[in-house]
């Protein structure tokens, strides 16, 4: 095999071995566990199946494969409730299935050109205000007194 084969085939098998992890661990969710989140702060495993069936949708399906990029982002994060498990896992799989025929058609000679990859500028400008206004708001660490702590002793 040459390496461009080895590569191929290491990316497309990952792809189905993490999503094979997925479709076993999903299921065994409690329910209410798909949407839950224990803060505002965090997100929910059903926002991080949508946000992953968005990102290889984005990179690899339109980015590699050329695609037309219909991700909405913030949506992927936004949502509070949505699918169940196995309509999301059934999506995943689909968009994987798809990236996977995608990898395996490359052309060999084009591994090694960079892809482009389009971004919204307004949405990222969105983005990146929102993470900096939060990294703002928050005290400087360097200004944070630590706590005293003592040494465990070993007797």
């Amino acid at each position: 095999m040459t390496v461009e084969e080895i590569f191929v085939a290491e990316a497309a098998g990952k792809l189905a071995e993490n999503l094979s992890r997925i479709e076993t661990c999903v299921p065994k969710l409690a329910p209410g566990v798909l949407w839950a989140r224990g803060s505002e702060n965090e997100n929910a495993v059903g926002n991080l199946l949508l946000h992953l069936e968005g990102n290889v949708r984005q990179w690899i399906l339109s980015g590699i494969g050329g695609a037309p990029e219909r991700r909405d982002r913030p949506a992927e994060f936004a949502a509070r409730s949505g699918p169940g498990g196995a309509e999301l896992v059934a999506k995943l799989r689909a968009t994987i299935d798809e990236a996977i025929a995608v990898i395996r058609a490359v052309p060999h000679a084009r591994l090694n050109h960079p892809v482009f990859m389009s971004l919204d500028l307004e949405d990222y400008q969105a983005q990146l205000d929102r993470a900096l206004s939060w990294l703002l708001s928050v005290p400087d660490p360097r200004k944070i007194e630590q706590p005293k702590i003592d040494p465990p002793r070993i007797t």
